[in-house]
């Protein structure tokens, strides 16, 4: 089947990944050294790369190879196929409606990420071949998860994140429905869920997906990222503790801070088909974070409750500051006779949970500046601030002004 020997196919392998070229280029050079059209999928079915180059008669019969009479009996045949699979030895495979082909398990950081398929061909397979065969499967892999190039990927038929599109619009209508899609995809069913509803432009790239997909996958998240409604929206899988680490909403920050990216983040959830409520709880955190916290790039849903409650009953409260604090209307009235900013400070004292630095840091002013101001409104207002449903009522207060169209700030 292959004029190479092993040492000399992965000589030229290397040399080609080495040079950090797409994984197109590998699965062409897959085809080159094998004799026939080769293609490497990813486990979740995202993504497929295809030898090309072939003469006409070949190309049509790699075009039938890819036609399945029926997809989902094909697709469950070799989800199961697969996973009774322990290395990556090449095995034959003939699913429904396919010709028969020879499929490598491949594999990055002892874990399961995709197969490289060479189709059977009318002489055995050689040990060398099937070194080669094993070879390119790692490489292939290696490659795919380096993502140099996934803009150049085709395609696969429809995927997780079609599912997950399908959940948002309605299409799936129950858990048990989605449930036995989600297993023909080979797409784990988890515990818990968080959904978490982006900006995007034209100008978001395949480079900045492959950055979301690849650093939550570091943190052991499923990852799901789809186009939705003009947003752009991922899902993440987690375990029963059912929270987002602190780590990777760090490296979030980060990632968003560098490419200019916003995002509002749902509470977890167990029900898949609670996604499409959570997907509007997202939207909106994601609308309070454009408009109330632009230095921040990401903001959770929970911590924009109060905020949302007060939107939906600003329309009721004729006169929102009849429902503040006393001691929140004594402090404007001060200001606004002594032309002062007490206010100002205190507004920002209480959102940076009453650190002088990061108040300081916030308003642009000295934090002996806040510490100063902070010890007036105690000696002038007789605020403690250590008293806890004093800080509730003033921070109610100031969250109920910000949200009526007279803020009074």
């Amino acid at each position: 089947m292959s004029n190479y020997t092993i040492e000399s196919a992965s000589k030229t392998i290397f040399e080609l990944l080495r040079k950090e070229h797409t994984l197109q280029d590998l699965v062409n050079l897959g085809a080159q050294i094998l004799g026939t059209y080769t293609s490497y999928s990813n486990s979740a079915y995202k993504h497929r790369a295809i030898s090309t180059g072939y003469p006409k008669e070949d190309i049509e019969e790699r075009e039938n190879y890819f036609k399945f009479q029926d997809p989902m009996i094909a697709y469950k045949e070799l989800i199961l196929a697969l996973e009774s699979k322990n290395d990556n030895t090449p095995f034959i495979m003939e699913a429904t409606g396919t010709r028969r082909r020879w499929i490598s398990k491949s594999y990055y950081g002892g874990r399961h990420v995709g197969h490289f398929t060479v189709p059977e061909v009318d002489v055995p397979l050689e040990t060398v071949d099937s070194e080669i065969i094993r070879l390119m499967s790692d490489v292939c892999a290696i490659s795919y998860m380096m993502q140099n190039s996934v803009h150049t990927l085709q395609p696969f038929m429809p995927t997780q994140a079609s599912l997950l599109e399908s959940v948002l619009n309605g299409a799936i209508k129950d858990e048990t429905s989605y449930n036995d899609n989600a297993r023909l995809y080979a797409q784990q069913i988890y515990s818990n869920y968080f959904l978490m509803c982006g900006t995007f432009s034209p100008d978001t790239d395949s480079q900045i997906i492959n950055l979301l997909y690849r650093q939550t996958e570091y943190y052991k998240y499923s990852t799901q990222i789809i186009f939705f409604k003009g947003k752009l929206v991922m899902l993440l899988g987690t375990d029963e503790s059912g929270t987002i680490s602190e780590a990777l909403m760090t490296m979030m920050e980060h990632l968003c801070t560098e490419y200019k990216l916003y995002f509002g983040v749902s509470d977890p959830f167990h029900n898949i088909m609670e996604a499409k409520t959570q997907f509007e709880y997202a939207s909106k955190t994601l609308d309070f974070l454009l408009n109330r916290y632009p230095q921040k790039h990401t903001l959770f849903h929970d911590d924009c409750k109060i905020d949302m409650l007060l939107s939906y009953t600003k329309d009721s409260i004729t006169s929102p500051i009849d429902f503040c604090s006393l001691t929140l209307k004594i402090i404007l009235n001060y200001d606004f006779k002594h032309n002062t900013s007490y206010a100002e400070t205190l507004k920002h004292y209480l959102h940076n949970n009453c650190s002088p630095l990061a108040t300081s840091s916030s308003m642009f002013i000295h934090k002996n500046t806040v510490i100063y101001r902070v010890k007036r409104m105690e000696e002038l207002f007789n605020i403690d601030f250590t008293d806890t449903h004093t800080l509730f009522l003033l921070r109610f207060s100031f969250l109920l002004l910000e949200n009526s169209e007279n803020s009074f700030m």
